[in-house]
């Protein structure tokens, strides 16, 4: 009988304030660490104390895609902004996406591409604009 009580408490789906205030923490986690390369879903899940396949289970139902889309689509939203801003100008893109976790300049500017549908120096702003 006692076994049956743990088990329907394993087997119950968790609240959805639950999994709302879980997922605004593993976001807020992912946004103050986007500048870290290393970042990955794997170091996510085990500082939010939940495994791997909890983790995609938790942004299955997200607007925003998975957790990895979540993760490229912050850096990238970051990387615009600063793009976008003229106190930026003096840096040069590459600055820009290493410093939001990107790795390789190519990588991003595919990415970004495929983002915004221009390549990072048509986006950016400069001090003629």
């Amino acid at each position: 009988m006692a076994w049956d009580a743990v088990r329907e408490q394993i087997e119950i789906p968790p609240i959805i304030g639950q999994r709302d205030a879980l997922l605004a923490r593993v976001k807020a986690y992912i946004e103050a660490r986007l500048a870290d390369p290393e970042l990955s879903v794997e170091r996510i899940a085990h500082a939010s104390n939940i495994s791997v396949r909890g983790l995609h289970r938790l942004f299955a139902e997200d607007p925003k895609g998975s957790v990895s889309k979540y993760l490229w689509q912050r850096r990238l939203f970051h990387c615009a902004e600063k793009l976008r801003d003229l106190s930026q100008v003096h840096r040069s893109i590459t600055d820009i996406c290493f410093s939001y976790g990107f790795s390789s300049a190519s990588h991003f500017s595919r990415l970004f591409k495929d983002r915004f549908g221009v390549p990072p120096a048509r986006y950016r702003v400069g001090p003629e604009d």
